[in-house]
């Protein structure tokens, strides 16, 4: 198993309309081909401007394949123009659990 998180730093006070816009546009469109996602989040503590997406693989090679459909996809690629100028910055962590 392979769990990736992604957390979005946002433009401050862009939070909100950025959750709006990928629950209502992203999520429909990566979720049949993404993967699990295992979490979506938002901080009450810290950087009321970041965004957390925890997504759960069978591996890193089933990961690939389902990014590489995702990113087939031009509704995707669409939602990704939106959404890009929301975005201050992004990290992803792919974590494998300890044995």
């Amino acid at each position: 198993m392979l769990i990736e998180m992604r957390l979005y730093t946002i433009h401050p006070g862009q939070a909100a309309t950025f959750v709006r816009l990928y629950q209502d546009e992203g999520l429909p469109i990566q979720l049949p081909v993404g993967g699990n996602l295992t979490g979506f989040y938002r901080q009450d503590v810290g950087d009321p401007n970041q965004v957390i997406l925890i997504w759960q693989y069978k591996s890193y090679e089933d990961r690939l394949v389902r990014r590489d459909e995702l990113f087939k996809i031009p509704e995707w690629l669409a939602f990704l123009q939106k959404a890009a100028p929301l975005v201050q910055s992004e990290e992803n962590k792919l974590l494998t659990a300890v044995s």
